[in-house]
This record gives C-alpha cells, structure tokens and sequence, in this order.
C-alpha cells in the first residue's frame, strides 16, 4: 500500500514538474517534437509503473524511479521504447555495467548500493518492459 502511495506522489510531483516545464518549452518551440517514446505517464495504471517483484518494486522506488519517470533528469523513461535500442545497440551486460560503475548522470550502482547484478538485469528489463 505504502509502495503504491509513494509511486502515485512521484508520478504526480514529475507529471506537475513536467507540464510545467513542457508548457514553457511549448511556447519557445511548438513545433518541436518529444525525442523521448513513452506515453504520458499520468495515462498508465499504477501497476505497470512498478516491477511485479515485491523486492524489486521496493528497489525500483527508492533507486530507480526518480530518474527514470522524470522526463527532466534526461534518463530513459519506464517502458520507453529507447530502451529496447539501447539493448540492442550495447547488449544487456553493458547497460548493467553503466549501472553499477555509473553512466554520465548516472551516479554508480543507481544508488541502489543493495542490488544484486541479477536485480540490476532485473530492473534494467522492467524498465525496457522486457519483465
């Protein structure tokens, strides 16, 4: 329960944030395009936006997700199909490379000092929506 009220106050705190910062971008450059695929977030359903995995879904909110649902922090968004280039282009063993040594922004293991490289690959394909 705890989980769910914390994953819908983030959503709601990046979607304020993004729309507030969309609208000014809009204004600048209506015509621009997003370069970020990945649907709106306040349209999906709760349970899509955290791993199945209770464990993970604990890990996910407290590592993963402040980044990776806020359009702002330029990471990739959960379920965004860059993702599935991403692993593609540079393999599954990179990306978790990136994320336990840090990759640009990234700081090193997510922050999230208690996963296993298991749970990272974990994480990494629930993002990709590849769970």
């Amino acid at each position: 329960m705890f989980t769910h009220f914390l994953v819908l106050s983030l959503i709601t705190i990046n979607f304020c944030i993004c729309t507030s910062c969309n609208s000014k971008k809009n204004e600048s450059k209506s015509s621009e395009s997003s370069s970020i695929d990945s649907p709106n977030l306040s349209q999906r359903s709760l349970e899509e936006l955290i791993p199945s995995n209770s464990v993970l879904a604990q890990k996910y909110m407290r590592s993963c997700a402040i980044c990776h649902t806020n359009p702002d922090a330029k990471a990739p968004l959960v379920h965004a199909t860059e993702w599935n280039t991403r692993i593609q282009e540079k393999g599954i063993d990179a990306l978790i490379e990136h994320a336990k040594n840090g990759y640009n922004a990234m700081p090193a293991m997510g922050q999230c000092l208690d996963c296993t490289d298991e749970e990272m690959k974990a994480l990494i394909l629930f993002m990709a929506n590849q769970e």
